[in-house]
């Protein structure tokens, strides 16, 4: 949507120029002369600290007016950015500016305008995709560094680049990275961390902790801190069946970020006469403590975070879907796993007595736990394709069946 307007229609004549400069704001006064562009795009998400590539894609995703009268609302969607006179500003700093003129006929002062910038960057709030993709550089943020000098720019994010995971010779499976950060006053202090390298074609088990690997939401992370095993009857050895048949595991919790070296101590902690759960990457809710309990707890909608976060991990896998299976507690955590394609058939749902169901099947009497779900491992998880050979002995029922039928040619038809 692009409006060009002129200041002169109804508008009180601004003081010749030979007049002082007044301390009341006429300094800001619209002249008849004065005009403005405005116009509305929704490229929140796409802007860079390229002047010239920003111009495109601003200009790509620019609203036009019957789209406008359609959904007025589009003003406060969270990528809507406006373009005034050549610079971009989201709706909490466009807002006032435009009201200003609107309102009392003057623009906006600089100064004000840039208090506006900075408190919309402070107030972006946090979500999984803009924590894991973009880091800080929210709407604000790119609308601000767009609207720059043509200087060189460095934006934070704390999803790195494939240039910089490449430079990191990472060997498949867990790799260990360690950050450090020197100071004067703490010294040198460091922090490890492990990346993950998968192949495209790995199937992932999908699993919630608390409830599904503890025995409960609350007390599963509060009987581990006084040293009282909380963990559900037979999970360590039938995850651990299930990752040596070839699958990799994601735990996916709603626990907040800052208890994330507790979850990580949790999970490597358990141990079931000898077996333990398969070390894998841990996804943790990136807001804090209280949104994070607001949202399970209060609200009751930990699957807003679970679906946006099994999304972006999907997009990893281009073309396919990589979620095999999914265990959680709550119908919650079904809705998150049907929402990124994994069947009902695989989604299993445990309550705190152990017992599993699945919710397509809503019969009370077809419950099971995971030890007897272990019984039939080679059934429900069968091995994957590479880790079928060696694996199995190949006169057992399951490798017997598995081999593809014969291919049959059927003979020419006889000529008569």
């Amino acid at each position: 949507m692009s409006t060009t307007s002129s200041a002169s229609l109804n508008q009180p004549r601004s003081p010749t120029s030979s007049s002082p400069p007044q301390a009341n704001g006429n300094e800001y006064l619209l002249s008849p002369t004065t005009s403005f562009n405005v116009q509305l795009s929704l490229c929140g998400n796409l802007l860079g600290a390229n002047e010239q590539d920003s111009a495109t894609v601003f200009a790509n995703h620019r609203v036009r007016r019957d789209q406008f009268f359609d959904s007025p609302q589009l003003v406060t969607d969270p990528n809507a950015i406006f373009m005034i006179n050549g610079k971009y500003y989201p709706y909490a700093v466009a807002g006032p500016m435009l009201a200003s003129i609107m309102l009392f006929q003057r623009m906006l002062p600089s100064d004000t305008i840039d208090r506006l910038v900075a408190s919309s960057k402070e107030k972006e709030t946090s979500s999984w995709k803009r924590w894991l993709g973009w880091g800080s550089s929210g709407p604000a943020t790119r609308a601000a560094a767009a609207s720059e000098h043509k200087h060189a720019y460095t934006r934070k994010s704390l999803r790195p680049t494939s240039a910089q995971l490449l430079s990191l010779n990472l060997k498949y499976g867990v790799n260990t990275i360690t950050f450090s950060v020197t100071s004067t006053l703490q010294g040198t202090q460091t922090l490890s961390a492990s990346i993950f390298l998968w192949l495209h074609s790995e199937q992932i088990i999908v699993s919630d902790i608390d409830g599904t690997i503890t025995k409960s939401d609350v007390l599963g992370q509060l009987m581990p801190i006084v040293g009282k095993d909380w963990s559900q009857s037979g999970v360590a050895p039938f995850f651990k069946s299930i990752s040596n048949n070839g699958y990799k595991f994601l735990y996916l919790t709603s626990r907040a970020i800052g208890q994330a070296s507790q979850t990580r101590e949790y999970i490597s902690a358990v141990n079931q006469q000898g077996d333990t759960l398969p070390v894998a990457p841990i996804c943790l809710s990136p807001d804090r403590l209280i949104t994070s309990f607001t949202r399970e707890v209060i609200r009751r909608k930990p699957q807003e975070f679970k679906i946006a976060c099994l999304e972006d991990i999907s997009a990893l896998f281009p073309g396919r879907c990589p979620f095999y299976a999914g265990f959680g507690n709550r119908d919650t955590d079904s809705i998150a796993y049907q929402a990124v394609h994994i069947p009902q058939s695989r989604i299993f749902i445990i309550n705190p007595r152990g017992e599993i169901r699945q919710p397509h099947i809503h019969s009370s009497i077809v419950r099971q736990s995971y030890t007897e779900l272990h019984q039939l491992l080679d059934v429900m998880f069968p091995p994957t394709s590479r880790h079928k050979c060696g694996s199995f002995d190949s006169s057992s029922s399951f490798m017997y069946w598995s081999i593809p039928p014969p291919r049959i040619i059927a003979p020419p038809p006889k000529k008569k």
